[in-house]
């Protein structure tokens, strides 16, 4: 898989959009959410909004973001595509990642084209990020939707392949499930096949 970056104020904008959106589920959930300054989730005021986010429109940190994912895919792609690959589910070849400075650390559109968004200000390793939303967008369909997963059983999904997929385990030896999932029944993950392709 290859990965296609976007930045812009349209991604930047979009990115808030999806937030403002999403707003209740985040709450729910107890997820921090960083947005423009002066701005919240709730703003009426689209104009100043996105007259600031023209203003907050930051290369720096994007291009150290980028470059920073862009060495660590390529130096670890191998691993990686041998870990897509092991996944019997439609994926595309080129992944779009757009960056971003606002959001929750990430998130992914699994539609046409299938594409995640990535915080570059986040204090999440980059390339896990990259990976976790890829596996989302790969996997939302014929995995969370068919056998209708809620928020915390489909991030523990993603939880125990990086921790139990002897591929992603290579890179992030150290990864933990998180206080905040459910974690899947020896019963699902057999049912999704993932009993097989993960020993």
């Amino acid at each position: 898989m290859k990965l296609k970056f976007e930045y812009s104020f349209e991604t930047e904008l979009e990115s808030f959009e999806y937030l403002a959106s999403s707003y209740e589920t985040f709450k729910r959930y107890g997820y921090r959410v960083s947005v423009p300054s002066g701005f919240d989730l709730n703003t009426k005021d689209k104009k100043g909004l996105k007259k600031q986010i023209e203003l907050e429109l930051e290369s720096t940190m994007v291009k150290k973001a980028k470059k920073e994912i862009i060495n660590r895919w390529g130096q670890n792609k191998d691993v990686i595509n041998a870990f897509f690959d092991q996944l019997p589910y439609e994926k595309p070849n080129t992944m779009i990642v757009k960056l971003t400075k606002y959001g929750t650390g990430s998130f992914y559109n699994y539609g046409n084209p299938k594409y995640i968004v990535v915080m570059v200000n986040t204090v999440r390793d980059l390339l896990m990020t990259v990976i976790h939303e890829s596996i989302h967008c790969v996997i939302e369909k014929p995995v969370v939707q068919k056998h209708k997963l809620d928020q915390p059983t489909k991030e523990g999904l993603l939880d125990w392949l990086f921790i139990n997929n002897i591929h992603i385990k290579s890179l992030f030896p150290d990864y933990q499930y998180r206080d905040f999932i459910k974690k899947p029944t020896n019963k699902l993950i057999e049912e999704i096949g993932w009993d097989i392709f993960c020993q």
